[in-house]
């Protein structure tokens, strides 16, 4: 007589058999400061990466696409938190490519920055 190996259904097993939403919130932090901290993957310039089911995504845009629908096209998410890896849909807004990189000058992110300091 073989016995069943079967065990109970967990949310341990939702997340591995690819609930992209509960696989996606797993991997969010939040902190003191307000901010919700991506935990999983990171792109060379340090914004989350998360694999949808679908296609590799930008964390920040995943959950702006999932409350507020698709970036329309000509426009820029920006963080008003300057965080890059924070994933907090109020800390995200649209914007142009110009207003994106007036708010890297003002907030001293311009170029130099890695280079011995901020902006000259």
């Amino acid at each position: 007589m073989k016995l069943s190996r079967r065990r109970s259904f967990t949310v341990r097993d939702r997340y591995y058999r690819g609930d992209t939403v509960l696989r996606f919130w797993y991997k969010v932090h939040p902190t003191w400061e307000g901010c919700w901290l991506w935990q999983g993957a990171l792109t060379g310039v340090g914004y989350g990466s998360f694999w949808d089911g679908e296609r590799v995504i930008n964390a920040h845009r995943w959950v702006w696409e999932q409350t507020h629908g698709p970036v329309p096209e000509g426009l820029e998410l920006r963080h008003s938190c300057d965080q890059r890896a924070c994933v907090r849909p109020d800390h995200l807004s649209l914007g142009t490519r110009a207003d994106n990189m007036r708010d890297m000058m003002d907030r001293g992110r311009g170029r130099g920055q890695f280079e011995g300091g901020g902006a000259q």
